[in-house]
């Protein structure tokens, strides 16, 4: 079976994790410095820290905003679930802003019109790009994510290069992986500085220790020629897919996305082509249904199906449900009759394995399987 995802990790990547472990250091040090310096030297920051866990690095950067208890957050609802979790926690109001029609980056025209934002997230949803010129001047305290993103463009602009705030995420589904954590970047000195002053409170134990980041940095100074091999993979694959009736999302403007993973927006019902890509040993997955309104959905389906019920999801992760949960919830939750394109690609975006690692015959099985969905 060909997977989904697979980290793109060499025998060389593990020789620099090797090295450090029989070093004299290998908690944070020298390696997660340098892994920080390639990633703000590439997306124009000033610094930042390296943390063992994405959700603190979200949390941090919130913080480093100075938004307060009760502040209204703009999301976009495809946003991992994880966002949801720690804005709620923070005791922040997330406002949900639907994405394009055609493309899953936030809409911009939405976001514009919003009032009383005390920031903004805005990723590089499946290495998709908005356009930054205009984002950059909305005037919105603005956190970018570009977990899946690293090594987009938008004009001259990089992705993750206009936010006061940048994280790219480290888990093994990400462009580059350390095996977990996120990178946590600021733009400018004054950014730079509000950062430093939260990170030197956090205990030693919450920062990504040089074993992890070494894995990190072999990626993150290739990530150029990495993304170049998606690339290809994706011409490859988007043969197949002009001659058939399904699509794939559309990056617009003078943008360069990244191809995080290879979308596929299915005409036919997604249960059956993932039930075909299985019976050819292809792993093909929902994109969405970890999002905020993926999990959104699968809580009050569960919920009007059983009071105390529970379900899976589509992929067959369990997702922890029940009335008494989504209805305490609610209130945050993003509704899916306000969020129309969002729904659209919940239902009907599905993932095909894409990664540089694929081999030849992985890429034209892959390819075969494009060709014939129904």
């Amino acid at each position: 079976m060909i997977a989904t995802f697979k980290p793109s990790i060499k025998r060389k990547d593990m020789d620099s994790v090797l090295s450090c472990l029989v070093s004299d250091v290998i908690g944070p040090a020298g390696l997660s410095e340098r892994l920080l310096k390639v990633l703000s030297e590439r997306l124009n920051g000033s610094g930042g820290y390296a943390l063992r866990e994405y959700p603190r690095a979200i949390a941090v950067a919130l913080e480093a905003l100075g938004v307060q208890p009760g502040a209204r957050v703009a999301l976009s609802p495809l946003l991992p679930w994880v966002y949801h979790y720690v804005c709620v926690n923070l005791g922040l109001e997330p406002v949900y802003v639907d994405v394009d029609a055609d493309s899953p980056v936030i809409d911009l025209d939405q976001l514009q019109v919003l009032e009383g934002l005390a920031a903004a997230v805005v990723p590089a949803t499946l290495g998709y790009s908005v356009d930054l010129e205009r984002l950059g001047g909305l005037g919105i305290p603005l956190i970018e994510d570009v977990s899946q993103g690293l090594g987009a463009t938008s004009g001259s602009l990089a992705v993750g290069s206009v936010g006061q705030y940048t994280i790219c995420g480290l888990e093994p589904e990400h462009i580059i992986t350390a095996g977990g954590g996120a990178a946590l970047m600021a733009r400018g000195r004054k950014e730079r500085a509000a950062l430093k002053t939260i990170a030197e409170r956090l205990p030693a134990e919450v920062f990504l220790p040089d074993m992890n980041a070494a894995l990190g940095l072999i990626q993150a100074l290739e990530v150029e020629r990495l993304n170049e091999r998606r690339r290809e993979i994706a011409a490859v694959y988007a043969q197949s897919t002009a001659q058939s009736h399904h699509k794939t999302p559309v990056q617009h403007g003078d943008a360069r996305s990244i191809c995080f993973s290879y979308p596929v927006f299915v005409e036919s019902g997604a249960r059956d082509v993932i039930a075909y890509a299985r019976k050819k040993d292809v792993e093909v997955i929902p994109a969405f249904v970890r999002s905020i309104l993926g999990r959104t959905a699968a809580a009050r389906e569960a919920a009007d199906q059983s009071p105390m019920g529970g379900t899976r999801s589509a992929d067959g992760a369990a997702v922890a449900t029940g009335a008494a949960s989504v209805a305490a919830a609610e209130p945050c939750l993003p509704r899916e009759s306000m969020l129309p394109n969002g729904r659209g690609f919940l239902l009907r975006c599905l993932l095909f394995p894409l990664y540089p690692m694929l081999k030849k015959d992985e890429v034209a099985l892959v390819q075969k399987v494009l060709s014939t969905i129904p």
